[in-house]
């Protein structure tokens, strides 16, 4: 699985295009994502936009999901685990050392 930040740059908020009936499809899909762990986390921005933190199984997996709905108009961010990085930037260090040897 990956973590991925989504950003959308829109200044125009798509929801005000929406009925009430859609709305309520909307949230109730968003809480569904919530539900799976496949959204970490949903916020709209003041002024248009939104931002989401999601988890998908790949970077094809998310595009596809992005088609699918239909998104547009977005900045996808790969997201990292700190820990992780860390003991992969103290492992390069110690193998390039170890290379100058």
């Amino acid at each position: 699985m990956a973590i991925f930040l989504i950003e959308s740059k829109r200044m125009m908020f798509h929801l005000n295009r929406l009925d009430t009936e859609a709305l309520q499809a909307v949230k109730a899909k968003v809480k569904e994502g919530i539900d799976k762990g496949s959204i970490l986390g949903a916020w709209a921005k003041v002024g248009g936009g939104s931002v989401w933190v999601v988890n998908a199984e790949s970077h094809a997996s998310l595009a596809r999901k992005l088609r699918e709905f239909g998104v547009g108009g977005f900045e996808v961010t790969p997201l990292l685990d700190h820990a992780p990085l860390i003991d992969a930037h103290i492992e390069h260090r110690a193998a390039a050392a170890k290379a100058k040897k």
